[in-house]
């Protein structure tokens, strides 16, 4: 906890580029965090396990007393997103999910998306992370078709009509 905030802070050693990296954790959480230190923490880190080891600093502790692993963790993720959504999502997706989201909201903001994954060259974010550009020009597409439909597009229209003209040649 940092005052009223709890900041999540990566060594080096822990990130992919050797960078430290540093997030606050998102209002909504808190209190849900503050419980499980405050609750669940205790509870787990009494827990005497066959692999059982200290867990120190740890934040989360797996059920058998130990710090969890990063393999644990994520595994923890999958199975309750498979649970809630019917489809198990690792941490990385939700990495992915961050930036896109975040630029698809207001991509004036694209180059905020780089220190929120850590990155630090906005060519890695845009490279890896950045889906937004695929799905707004996958509307943009539907858009145009949907508006050659109605016949608003009179090139579009065009081919639309003679695609039509053929299937229905093929057809008969």
């Amino acid at each position: 906890p940092q005052g009223d905030n709890f900041v999540v802070s990566f060594g080096g050693d822990e990130t992919k580029n050797g960078t430290p990296h540093e997030v606050v954790l998102a209002d909504i959480l808190i209190e849900p965090m503050r419980e499980y230190l405050r609750l669940w923490r205790p509870v787990l880190a009494k827990r005497q396990g066959r692999w059982t080891r200290s867990i120190g600093e740890a934040v989360w502790v797996s059920a058998n007393g130990s710090p969890m692993t990063q393999e644990g963790l994520a595994g923890r993720i999958e199975l309750r997103t498979r649970k809630a959504l019917g489809k198990a999502i690792s941490p990385h997706r939700f990495r992915d999910a961050a930036a896109t989201t975040m630029v698809m909201a207001d991509p004036a903001r694209i180059r905020a998306a780089a220190p929120l994954l850590g990155h630090r060259s906005l060519a890695t974010t845009e490279k890896h992370y950045i889906q937004a550009r695929g799905l707004q020009a996958q509307r943009s597409y539907l858009e145009i078709l949907k508006g050659a439909r109605r016949g608003k597009n009179k090139q579009i229209a065009c081919v639309v009509d003679a695609r039509k003209t053929n299937e229905r040649t093929s057809n008969d």
